[in-house]
C-alpha cells in the first residue's frame, strides 16, 4: 500500500490535499483504494497543524508538522504534512499524466492508443495497438475495462483487467503482461475529482490575452512564468483557422472553454515563447458534447462531462472525458505536474 501525493507542504491555514491510496495486490495489479467503502481509514496526529475527513481530504489548521496514518485491513502506511508559515493561498494541485485516455463510460471503435487507457464501461477496440509506447517497465493497468473488454486483432503492451468479459475475436495479444478479471480503479471517485478540479480550473481569473480575429486566428498570449489562464467560448473554435499559443517554456496555460458543446475541425495550432504540449491544459467545465474531426489536439484535455467523438485525428497528451467513440490516435505526452497558488 503506497499514497501516491504522499509527504507534502501546505502553504497557509485552510490548504487541502487529497490523498490517492494505491494498494499493490499479489497479482501485480495496483488498485485505487482511496475509498472508505474499501476499507480506508485515515486518522491525524496533531489535529492542530492538520486534519483528514473520512474520504482522505486533508486540511490544514496551523503551522507545524503532522503525521497521516493510512490503514487498510491488516496494513498501514503514513506520510507527513509540513503546513508552512505566512501564505495563506489556497493551492490547487493538477496531476494529469497518468493516462493517455481515461473516460467514466464507454470507449468504441478505438484502434491505437501509444499509453494507458481506461473506461468504467465498455471498451472495443478494432486492429488496435494499446500501451505500445509506454517504457517495458510500466506494465500495470495499461487496458482497463470496468465493463466488457471487447477486442478484434490487435495487441495490448501489458496488464489488461475487465469487471465484466473479455471478449476475443481474430488475433489478439497480451505483450508484457496478462489479461485477468479486476477492477482496479474506482471510476466513480476518480470522477468526482475530475468535475471538482475541473470546476475550481473554471474559476480561475484570466491571465493573459485573448484575440479573436475575422479571419479565424485564436491568437494567445501569456507571460506568466508559471500559469497562464485563458478564457473563451466553445463557438471561438467553430469556424476557426488557427490556434496560436505563446507563453515561456515549461509554464502551464489553462485554456477554459465555456459552453456546453464545442467543435474542432480541420485547423492547425503554434506554439511560440517555449511553452509545449506538455504545458498545454484544455479545460471543458460545462461541455456535454465535443465533436472533433480531422484535427489534432496538442495538450491534454479535462472534459469530465462531455461525450467525445473524435475521428480521423489525433491527440499527443491526455484525453479525460465522460466517454469517447472514434478512431482518433492517441500519442503520449504528459501533462506536467502542476501546483497553482493564488
Amino acid at each position: 500500500m503506497s499514497v501516491i501525493n504522499g509527504d507534502s507542504t501546505l502553504r497557509g491555514v485552510g490548504s487541502t490535499r487529497h490523498l490517492v491510496v494505491v494498494g499493490h495486490y499479489d497479482d501485480g495489479v495496483k488498485r485505487d483504494i482511496s475509498s472508505p467503502a474499501l476499507g480506508t481509514v485515515y486518522s491525524a496526529s496533531n489535529a492542530d497543524v492538520a486534519t483528514v475527513t473520512l474520504g482522505g481530504t486533508v486540511t490544514s489548521q496551523g503551522v507545524g508538522l503532522a503525521t497521516i496514518v493510512i490503514r487498510n485491513g491488516g496494513l498501514h502506511t503514513s506520510i507527513t504534512v509540513k503546513v508552512s508559515e505566512g501564505s495563506t493561498r489556497q493551492c490547487l494541485d493538477v496531476h494529469l499524466g497518468d493516462y493517455n485516455l481515461f473516460v467514466q463510460e464507454d470507449y468504441r471503435e478505438g484502434i491505437d492508443v501509444g499509453g494507458q487507457v481506461a473506461a468504467g464501461g465498455n471498451i472495443s477496440l478494432k486492429d488496435f495497438q494499446v500501451g505500445w509506447k509506454l517504457p517495458a517497465t510500466e506494465t500495470t493497468n495499461v487496458l482497463v475495462a470496468g465493463g466488457n473488454l471487447i477486442l478484434n486483432n490487435g495487441t495490448v503492451w501489458g496488464n489488461a483487467r475487465y469487471g465484466g468479459q473479455l471478449l476475443p475475436q481474430g488475433s489478439v495479444v497480451v505483450n508484457r503482461g496478462t489479461a485477468a478479471r479486476g477492477n482496479p480503479i474506482d471510476f466513480a471517485a476518480r470522477f468526482t475529482a475530475l468535475r471538482a478540479l475541473s470546476t475550481r480550473l473554471s474559476n480561475l481569473p484570466s491571465a493573459g490575452t485573448v484575440i479573436i480575429e475575422s479571419w479565424g486566428g485564436v491568437l494567445l498570449r501569456g507571460v506568466n512564468p508559471e500559469v497562464n489562464v485563458f478564457n473563451m467560448e466553445a463557438s471561438v473554435f467553430t469556424n476557426a483557422t488557427l490556434l496560436s499559443l505563446e507563453a515561456p517554456a515549461n509554464s502551464l496555460a489553462v485554456i477554459n472553454v465555456r459552453g456546453t458543446t464545442a467543435r474542432f475541425a480541420n485547423f492547425g495550432h503554434v506554439f511560440t515563447g517555449g511553452i509545449d504540449e506538455h504545458g498545454v491544459l484544455f479545460n471543458f467545465p460545462e461541455a456535454t458534447a465535443i465533436t472533433a474531426f480531422d484535427y489534432g489536439f496538442y495538450g491534454t484535455v479535462l472534459a469530465p462531462n462531455a461525450h467525445f467523438s473524435f475521428a480521423n485525428g489525433s491527440w499527443v497528451g491526455g484525453i479525460y472525458a465522460r466517454s469517447l467513440i472514434g478512431n482518433a490516435v492517441g500519442h503520449i505526452s504528459r501533462l506536467r505536474d502542476t501546483t497553482i497558488c493564488q
